[in-house]
């Protein structure tokens, strides 16, 4: 038998160790009991990992919702860039760059992102909305008319 506390092989008749008094378990009970709680904890941080690849972008995204609504787009910039990092095939963070980008000023870098956007989802009327206000700011008058006639295609009314 071997002790659990010292660490120490005690007589197999005794159910307490003689050194330290502490319970006495078998080896192969403690190996696999070892094996157990490591196999338990490598399953948790796997597990952790794949919520947090999931997870982390959407937060990171909300995150920069709470920033922007506050008016700080800068801060909202950098976490909808930090999530469109961690997720590049993600539609709405892209949408949600341009719209900061487009609020702060910053026109050629948000007419990249809407477009960007509408690369990855090209139903969705309110990034063609968004790139035909950009254009139309930054003096693009036929590429907005095109952007907006596409919105209205795909929302009439």
């Amino acid at each position: 038998m071997f002790c659990t506390q010292c660490e120490r092989k005690n007589r197999a008749l005794a159910s307490y160790c003689g050194y330290c008094g502490a319970y006495l378990l078998p080896r192969s009970a403690i190996l696999k009991s070892s094996i157990r709680v490591l196999a338990t904890r490598v399953a948790y941080v796997s597990l952790f990992t794949v919520i947090m690849l999931i997870c982390l972008p959407y937060a990171t995204i909300v995150a920069g919702n709470i920033f922007f609504y506050f008016g700080t787009n800068r801060a909202a910039i950098r976490l909808y860039s930090f999530a469109c990092a961690m997720n590049s095939r993600s539609a709405i963070g892209q949408y949600d760059v341009a719209v900061a980008l487009f609020k702060s000023g910053d026109l050629p870098n948000a007419i990249y992102h809407y477009k960007r956007a509408i690369a990855l989802s090209p139903n969705d009327p309110e990034f063609y909305n968004g790139l035909g206000l950009a254009l139309q700011q930054y003096g693009d008058f036929s590429g907005a008319v095109t952007a907006f006639k596409e919105a209205l295609r795909l929302q009439p009314g």
